[in-house]
Parts: C-alpha cells; sequence; structure tokens
C-alpha cells in the first residue's frame, strides 16, 4: 500500500484547488496531499527545494474519520488548531502575538490568519484518497518515501529551516505581551 498511496497522492484524479476543497472533498477517511501550485511562491529557499525535487508537494496527511474535517477544516480554513497552518504560517513569515502559545502551539492573530487562508486560496490544491480503515503507518511511509516539505515527523529530510520557524514562533508566542494584554 505505501508505494501504492503514494503514487495516488501525487498523481490521483482527486485534485482540486483549496478554493474548491470544501464542495469536493468527501466526508470519510483517507490520505491527503497538499500541493502548492507554483513553488516560487514560497520563500526562495523553499523554492529551490521544490525545483530540485521537482515536485509542488509540501503536505501529506492523515484523516482518520473526515478528509473534509481534517483537511478542510483544519489545514486549509483553520477552524481547528493544525500543524500544517502553522508550518505555512511560519514559512510566509508571519509572527504569532505575543501569550498566545497554548498547549506547546502558538496561534496566529486574526489578521495574519485571514492573510494566511487567503494565500491558500490563492496558491494551494489538494488530493485525497480514501480509505477506510485510514493506518498512521501507511501515512508515516508515504511521508518518509515522498519527504513533502512541510512534514517534519516521519520525513528523513526534515528541513531544519522550517523547524528554526516553528521554534521562532514558539518563542515569540510564549512571551508576555509589553502591554499586559494579548493582541487579536
Amino acid at each position: 500500500m505505501p508505494d501504492e498511496l503514494a503514487k495516488l497522492l501525487l498523481e490521483g484524479s482527486s485534485r482540486c484547488s483549496a478554493r474548491e476543497a470544501e464542495q469536493k472533498v468527501p466526508d470519510s477517511p483517507g490520505y491527503y496531499a497538499i500541493f502548492v501550485d507554483e513553488a516560487d511562491a514560497l520563500r526562495p529557499s523553499f523554492a529551490k527545494i521544490l525545483h530540485d525535487r521537482q515536485t509542488e508537494l509540501i503536505y501529506i496527511g492523515i484523516a482518520t474519520k473526515s478528509l473534509l474535517t481534517r483537511l478542510v477544516d483544519q489545514d486549509v480554513h483553520h477552524r481547528r488548531s493544525s500543524t500544517f497552518f502553522r508550518s505555512l504560517g511560519a514559512a510566509l513569515d508571519h509572527k504569532p502575538p505575543a501569550a498566545s502559545l497554548l498547549g506547546g502551539n502558538y496561534k496566529f492573530g486574526k489578521t495574519d490568519t485571514g492573510a494566511i487562508i487567503q494565500w491558500i486560496d490563492e496558491h494551494i490544491s489538494v488530493r485525497w484518497v480514501c480509505v477506510k480503515p485510514a493506518t498512521k503507518k501507511a501515512e508515516t511511509e508515504a511521508i518518509g518515501q515522498l519527504r513533502p516539505l512541510f512534514n517534519i515527523t516521519h520525513n528523513p529530510e526534515a528541513l531544519s529551516e522550517l523547524k528554526t520557524l516553528r521554534e521562532e514562533c514558539r518563542a515569540l508566542a510564549a512571551r508576555a505581551p509589553a502591554d499586559g494584554r494579548t493582541s487579536d
């Protein structure tokens, strides 16, 4: 299944723009891949890696219950906390406000969140594969095989630059605000 899953995530027929995802992604378990439509939309260092790897794949995920909830609500629309969203925001140089760290995860302010969602709508496509049950093992193997730019865990070529950007965001979010209040 890992080789087959990797192939389906890269070449399957289920691809659509992030804008269309809410209407097209099914409410079923499975796996998904997130692509940037043009590598040059990202910072030059990330674009170079994508060009060198000859791919636009930036993330692979699993939805054990619902692709619609996991991929669309969390990663694309950020209605819930999302590792992909935090990585993308950091890669796009957005910074979380002070005192926004919750449970080890940072959160961007409303303005930055809106800007990231708009960027996703303009630059991201998604592909999915419905599988029941979707297993973590298959996701881990697909990440190891395809090495998506924004997957840190299980990725043999996880980017130290992305890890550093995320650590910087986490440190900023852990700081107390200068005026004693949290921002947007």
